[in-house]
């Protein structure tokens, strides 16, 4: 597709979520497959962050800016290097106009003598290159990963395919309705582009990151142990971030939800605390992960930990009150506000760990149908 004025007007409204749904998905099908289309995309997302730093977009374009631009981190960082600079050139301007800082000879001379020296000239030199590095890293340059991961995005925009966060994802909704092994709406031609550029990143250059973005196509799959497999390299290859740790513990998580309801229910609460062991590892290593912090929620609400949860759910609230998540959030915590109400039964804690710890794969929690979460019906006694 040829980016006439046309298709980059449609580019720009589907930017900033001005297009019909039909329209949206017909351009993310074109952006799948024609590269010179995506290229045209990015120039367009620095135009548009470009007017919307010098305030050159309408009042309807900026609000749909600020609420559907501005949606991926990426953007976001893109948007506060933007900023900055602007403001540093503002700066320098403003100076000049005033006369505050005057480049006279004195000043030029300070200037000459500081990088006339060979080792002056080397530090010159790489200022100068960290500065057009960071310009090349954050307008121009994406990485197969960012691409696949994108990709990945625009796959489950409708729909999220678990319950659990999944880093890099976007907020999109997860049906109530919907069971354990059922299947999100998905953009199938989207998650197979996502799939195919993040395996070729990994045969291409098997680090830690790639590790890592593969493993959250496998858990958006729901193959839980691929996925665990992808996330368990990139800790062995060295990343050690708290994304890394909330993907994995999502993924036991998730397995966890589903072997809850085979014959041996017990491998499910081993994969609960697995999956909870990992979360409390992300937030040990910052304690404002969002991710982590609404997993560690879900897996406690889930091991029947009602107070635990709603504190878990308390905290999730006081870093994030506002988004689409907070809402889901608030929910959750209401639901759990009507369990305890109703004196629902509660598996003690105590008795969980030791038959954790003692391997039991027998056991069985005792949940009512009150304490049922999200449409998983409760296990039966032996």
């Amino acid at each position: 597709m040829t980016p006439t004025p046309e298709v980059q007007e449609r580019l720009r409204q589907y930017l900033l979520g001005q297009l019909a749904d039909d329209a949206r998905e017909q351009i993310e099908r074109d952006l799948l497959v024609s590269e010179e289309l995506f290229e045209e995309l990015l120039v367009i997302e620095d135009e548009l962050t470009d007017e919307y730093l010098n305030r050159k977009l309408t009042n309807d374009d900026r609000n749909d800016f600020e609420k559907h631009f501005l949606v991926p981190a990426e953007r976001q960082d893109k948007l506060r290097f933007g900023r900055a600079l602007k403001r540093h050139l503002s700066a320098q301007s403003q100076s000049a106009v005033t006369g505050e800082i005057r480049f006279g000879p004195r000043a030029w001379e300070r200037f000459r003598s500081a990088f006339s020296s060979p080792l002056g000239i080397a530090a010159f030199a790489i200022l100068v290159v960290g500065i057009a590095f960071g310009v090349w890293r954050i307008f121009i340059h994406q990485s197969d990963v960012d691409k696949g991961l994108l990709a990945l995005n625009a796959a489950y925009r409708e729909q999220r395919p678990i319950e659990s966060r999944i880093s890099s994802l976007a907020y999109a909704p997860y049906p109530k309705t919907r069971g354990p092994n059922d299947s999100a709406r998905f953009d199938s031609v989207a998650r197979t582009r996502a799939e195919a550029i993040l395996a070729n990143a990994l045969n291409e250059h098997a680090d830690a990151t790639a590790h890592h973005a593969l493993g959250q196509v496998f858990l958006a799959n729901r193959q839980f142990d691929q996925a665990i497999q992808q996330f368990d390299e990139a800790v062995k290859a060295g990343l050690n971030n708290p994304k890394l740790y909330s993907d994995l513990g999502a993924a036991w998580l998730e397995k966890g939800r589903v072997e809850r309801l085979g014959p041996e229910p017990g491998k499910g609460t081993a994969d609960l605390a697995r999956a909870l062991g990992n979360l409390n590892k992300a937030i040990e290593i910052e304690n404002k992960s969002l991710e982590a912090r609404f997993n560690r929620a879900h897996c406690l609400q889930l091991m029947q930990l009602p107070d635990q949860a709603e504190k878990e759910w308390r905290e999730y609230l006081k870093l994030d009150a506002t988004s689409a998540w907070a809402e889901e959030a608030k929910r959750n915590l209401k639901q759990l506000e009507q369990q305890k109400s109703a004196n629902s039964t509660i598996y003690p804690v105590e008795e969980f760990l030791k038959a954790y710890q003692a391997g039991d794969n027998s056991a069985r929690f005792p949940i009512t149908s009150s304490m049922t979460v999200h449409g998983i019906p409760a296990a039966t006694e032996p």
